[in-house]
């Protein structure tokens, strides 16, 4: 039985129970080598296949790079959600980089992540 207060609980990953966001980037790593060594995988038992990966605009990052380790003549296109406060704004310092294709989104909208936020239950 779990004795710890809702609070308690919803301060930590409900998954890897981490008290924060330290310590996550080793399971993220894993994460991301694993969703890049399956679609290396689909692509070598199908290298005419089309694969499409639907993740976080974080883990696009990783397993971009991930899949360039497993499978280097993969041909990638990463398309990346970012929210910002203008939406309508695309600033190429900050965006042009991140991805081949950019879709801005209206950061007041919450997203579903929001669980780890601490603020969000009067902690910050």
């Amino acid at each position: 039985k779990n004795n710890d207060s809702e609070s308690e609980q919803m301060s930590r990953c409900p998954f890897l129970r981490l008290e924060s966001r330290d310590g996550l980037m080793t399971p993220i790593l894993l994460w991301d080598a694993t969703m890049a060594h399956a679609i290396a995988a689909a692509l070598n038992a199908e290298p005419d296949r089309l694969v499409l990966h639907v993740c976080g605009s974080f883990h696009c990052v990783g397993i971009r790079e991930m899949l360039r380790v497993y499978r280097s003549t993969t041909k990638q296109l990463t398309i990346i959600m970012c929210p910002e406060k203008d939406c309508h704004h695309f600033a190429p310092s900050r965006h042009k980089e991140l991805a081949d294709f950019v879709v801005l989104t209206d950061a007041s909208v919450s997203r579903s992540h929001d669980y780890m936020m601490v603020d969000k239950m009067g902690k910050g």
